[in-house]
């Protein structure tokens, strides 16, 4: 399952990938999101993204890692991500699409929320990260739904 919050005034946006399946409907909505982002962080001079993949959510195939890294190229160089998993394969798969594409952009990949944070409070003022939390907790209550 996919759920995705952006707040596109201060160009941040959250993707949570959640649950045991996810179908082309999620990803395809992902990719539009990436370019969503891009704009946003086009217009703001700054874009923040933090993307969650829970245990055991499967990774995309080759088709869509292609397509994510086709989607995720050409960000401005003031944009940070940082990908949440405590899946080393899911890890590796960022690793691999940064290698598909170099990023143009800040990234990291962690397997805690406080390592993303920690990483991204060195590269973020407070009014970003508190508007990233906030968007992480809306996020996460509409994946529960």
């Amino acid at each position: 399952m996919f759920t995705i919050e952006i707040d596109e005034r201060a160009s941040v946006a959250v993707w949570l990938f959640t649950g045991a399946t996810n179908d082309d409907r999620d990803f395809e909505a992902y990719v539009a999101s990436l370019a969503k982002l891009r704009t946003s962080a086009l217009r703001a001079g700054v874009g923040t993204g933090l993307q969650w993949v829970e245990r055991g959510n499967p990774p995309p195939n080759a088709t869509w890692r292609r397509r994510i890294a086709e989607a995720s190229a050409s960000y401005p160089p003031n944009c940070v991500f940082a990908l949440v998993s405590d899946s080393a394969m899911i890890r590796g798969i960022a690793t691999a699409i940064n290698w598909l594409r170099p990023a143009t952009y800040d990234f990291t990949s962690t397997a805690t929320f406080d390592e993303a944070f920690q990483w991204m409070a060195a590269r973020r003022d407070g009014a970003t990260l508190a508007t990233l939390k906030r968007t992480l907790a809306t996020a996460q209550a509409r994946s529960l739904r």
